[in-house]
């Protein structure tokens, strides 16, 4: 090693300068300019629910079906709600039944698999012994 190398500095690069900002970040910009910018619509509420679509109607405060036109009301769906809910606990009860019996399937096939590597193993024995 040279002296000369002792007393060198260390490789350090210059710091960079901090980069500016290019765009605005939508949380910053109040909601006239965001609705501007992203061209949003803050009049007319819409929602989806499978494949049925809702409307929010700012004077009734209740939502609407767009294709029929019904208010979602509460009130006036409570004994289709009562029947759903008849509706909803028969498929929880048949859901049961089904889990169990495809519980049952589950062993019977374990069994069987159990069963047919066990002849296997045997067969595989017999065939060894008798080569």
């Amino acid at each position: 090693m040279s002296s000369s190398s002792l007393f060198r500095k260390p490789f350090s690069p210059k710091k960079a300068p901090p980069r500016k900002a290019t765009t605005i970040s939508p949380l910053q910009m109040d909601a006239a300019e965001r609705s501007r910018e992203f061209m949003l619509d803050y009049t007319n509420a819409h929602m989806q629910l499978g494949s049925i679509y809702f409307t929010f109607d700012l004077e009734t405060g209740e939502w609407y079906n767009e294709i029929t036109g019904e208010s979602t009301h509460i009130a006036k769906k409570s004994k289709n709600i009562t029947s759903n809910n008849k509706e909803v606990k028969k498929i929880q009860k048949e859901n049961l039944v089904l889990q169990e019996e495809n519980n049952m399937l589950k062993v019977k096939n374990e069994i069987l698999v159990d069963m047919i590597s066990e002849v296997y193993s045997e067969f595989s024995e017999y065939d060894q012994s008798h080569a």
